[in-house]
């Protein structure tokens, strides 16, 4: 057959691009023989919901489901369908890695079918397409083979020798990405949520199996917008909501399909998902369709959904004149309640094209139509509404490493482990261990170490010499931050501040942890070369100035009055 298609006689080659196309076209000869098998009434497949959808065959590249009435003569057609198949197509059905699944019945009647078929019984939940089939999504054990994925992957990376930038990286683009299909099918309960949330704040800090380190910042905190002070984690719970919200959108543009048509006949269709409950009732919805319409915003939740959507008026035979929201930001029973309750119309219907049909519109993506990012970008505002940090979220814009930017979002947030923060969460140190290791005078604090120690204090004013300014050194953090680019001139010197800032706080760091860690005592010298030597080099890697090194080393007061490129 597949040569009178015009495919050679030895078939194709492993990874040949043409090879799941030539699948494809020998399952469809399958689907056939169960159309013209149902059309004879030969099998007898189920019937679904009030509308009585019927289903026989359920297809996805080599993977089928046969579903139909626990009859024998349903089993006598599917074993000559299997047959007819081998013949037709020259594949051989594996009946040993088949199974058979009975509802409803004896088990001597399924182990009957069992051996007419010569497979194996199958047991619920089964796994059909990489989900659970049957199992409860409520359920952690359901969820278990996901943790225990990306606990397999969290072993396979040595992340004591990855920065902390490079975890959040890591958080977002592999972890979070791990549980996407689930979460595009399942709702996840809150006890997964939380093993999950533990297993990203245990990475994230750097905990290795057996031990347990500081947490210094609050999760809400660090799966905020970094906008708003956060490090721009996903926060799984919006994500979860804005993934399983395409199933409504999809369900009320899809309607011809057979998952949406099933759906409307079992359940209702998107109708039963919004606020207006135009569904089955109650009693007749599974486990997994109630936590569906709960992250779609049901009625007793925020309605997220029927808030953001849109109406385009049609023929007017899916809107609701008085509930939906067609014209303005609220529906007409919102506007005038007095005037719904005396008119004699209160189910009424409005027609603007008679020749189109009715269409929702998301007005938050710019194509009109459902997106899983603007959904997850508009929950996420929802949840996190708070005011603009502009210091916070102008650290991320700074052309620097991402280890530089992480360690200012801690200072900021004062989440760094200096001694005043260590005592403050119950670490005992000794007493000479509470004092500045770069002067030895007074106890370390954040503010202390990196500007009012006389270490700190002769670094700034090294640079400070550069850019001929005498001013006097803030004693807080915030107000150092705001202080000194109004004093920098072009939009040139303040991207340099940024970098000489954030050098300058890189050295002294390191110069403390250097000697704490690696009892290497770090001279102000040094400090100040390895500050020149970082400077250029984060000045040079942005296309900020015109010397060489050499030039910067002998007079980096000059490069950085007059060494400024002229293009912005």
């Amino acid at each position: 057959m597949m040569q009178r298609l015009g495919f050679c006689d030895k078939g194709l080659r492993q990874g040949d691009p043409l090879a799941p196309f030539l699948f494809t076209i020998v399952a469809e000869g399958l689907t056939g023989l169960m159309r013209m098998a149902t059309s004879k009434g030969k099998f007898a497949g189920y019937q679904v919901g009030e509308k009585k959808v019927p289903v026989s065959l359920l297809q996805y590249a080599d993977d089928t489901i046969f579903i139909g009435e626990a009859t024998m003569e349903n089993v006598i057609t599917v074993k000559c369908l299997m047959r007819s198949f081998e013949l037709t197509s020259g594949l051989k059905v594996n009946f040993h890695k088949s199974n058979v699944g009975i509802l409803g019945v004896n088990n001597s009647l399924t182990k009957r079918y069992v051996d007419l078929l010569n497979c194996k019984s199958l047991h619920f939940p089964f796994s059909y397409l990489g989900l659970p089939i049957g199992a409860s999504a409520r359920s952690s054990v359901t969820w278990k083979p996901v943790l225990q994925k990306i606990k397999d992957k969290l072993a396979n990376w040595k992340h004591r020798f990855v920065s902390m930038a490079g975890r959040v990286c890591l958080i977002n683009s592999v972890l979070s990405a791990i549980p996407f299909y689930y979460l595009s099918f399942l709702r996840m309960p809150a006890l997964v949520h939380k093993k999950l949330i533990a297993i990203q704040r245990r990475f994230l800090w750097g905990m290795d199996e057996g031990t347990k380190k500081i947490c210094w910042v609050k999760w809400e905190t660090i799966t905020s917008p970094k906008s708003l002070g956060g490090l721009g984690i996903k926060d799984m719970k919006c994500f979860n909501a804005s993934l399983l919200a395409k199933w409504r959108w999809n369900l009320f543009y899809q309607k011809d399909t057979l998952w949406s048509r099933i759906l409307d006949s079992k359940y209702g269709g998107h109708g039963s998902l919004g606020g207006g409950q135009r569904g089955r009732q109650h009693r007749f919805w599974s486990e997994w369709w109630r936590d569906l319409q709960k992250c779609c915003g049901s009625h007793e939740q925020s309605q997220w959904f029927d808030k953001i959507k849109r109406w385009k008026i049609g023929n007017g035979g899916e809107i609701n004149f008085w509930e939906d929201v067609w014209i303005g930001e609220e529906s007409l029973l919102q506007k005038v309640p007095r005037v719904y309750v005396n008119s004699k119309q209160q189910i009424s219907t409005v027609a603007l094209q008679k020749h189109a049909k009715d269409r929702w519109v998301w007005p938050i993506d710019k194509s009109g139509f459902f997106s899983v990012s603007s959904t997850y970008k508009a929950l996420h505002d929802l949840k996190y509404n708070g005011q603009v940090d502009d210091l916070l979220a102008h650290i991320w814009h700074m052309k620097i490493p991402p280890k530089a930017a992480i360690l200012q979002w801690r200072l900021l947030h004062n989440a760094l482990p200096s001694v005043d923060n260590l005592l403050r969460r119950g670490i005992v140190l000794p007493p000479l261990d509470s004092m500045c290791v770069m002067c030895n005078e007074q106890p370390e604090t954040l503010p202390h170490l990196f500007f009012s120690c006389p270490i700190a204090d002769q670094l700034w004013k090294y640079y400070f010499s550069w850019a001929s300014i005498s001013t006097v050194q803030p004693q807080t953090v915030r107000l150092h931050y705001c202080q000194y680019p109004q004093l920098c001139s072009g939009l040139r010197q303040m991207k340099g501040w940024d970098i000489v800032r954030s050098a300058v706080v890189w050295c002294i760091w390191n110069g403390r942890n250097n000697k704490i860690f690696r009892r290497r005592v770090t001279a102000l010298e040094e400090l100040k070369a390895n500050l020149h030597l970082t400077v250029w080099l984060w000045l040079k890697l942005n296309d900020l100035m015109d010397f060489t090194f050499d030039q910067w080393i002998a007079c980096p007061s000059q490069c950085w009055q007059n060494g400024w490129r002229s293009q912005v």
